[in-house]
């Protein structure tokens, strides 16, 4: 079971060449991992199969958020992977309910053997919340989440 281990940490105020962790810190910054997007499996042979190129993966900030029930990708990362929409779905945010288009994306946890081809996530509008996905309770539904706020601590496992 690979883990991954987050740990945000600060300079002590006492001793400035010390540091300790920083609950201030992962509070701000949130459960983040770097993950790759790219286009799934079966489109990648697709293309390879009819001589056309595959894009290159694109690599970003993920947020875990326990408050999505889907994943969603920045819907310009997902045009750039040339993924065209599979479907609509209605979302519920504190603004109220809209329609969002959904697409196949591959996602991979980089640095972990984790990878995930979804045959829908949500395209959002996330860059300028300087993240590339949020990472959704379809993803947390298959695996173990730990958040330590007083110890400045994530763990994220499968």
């Amino acid at each position: 079971m690979p883990i991954h281990n987050h740990f945000a940490f600060e300079q002590n105020p006492v001793n400035p060449s010390q540091i300790r962790p920083s609950p201030i810190g992962l509070a701000h910054s949130g459960p983040i991992m770097q993950v790759e997007l790219s286009v799934p499996d079966e489109l990648a042979q697709y293309l390879t199969d009819n001589n056309l190129p595959v894009p290159a993966p694109i690599t970003g900030m993920g947020l875990i958020d326990t408050g999505a029930s889907i994943t969603a990708v920045d819907v310009s990362i997902i045009q750039s992977l040339g993924i065209q929409p599979v479907g609509i779905s209605n979302v519920f945010t504190p603004q109220g309910s809209t329609q969002q288009e959904l697409f196949p994306v591959k996602l991979s946890f980089i640095g972990t053997p984790i990878i995930f081809n979804f045959s829908s996530v949500l395209g959002s509008e996330l860059r300028n919340q300087g993240i590339l996905a949020l990472i959704g309770r379809d993803v947390l539904s298959r695996c173990i989440l730990i958040y330590n706020g007083p110890a400045g601590h994530f763990s994220f496992s499968m």
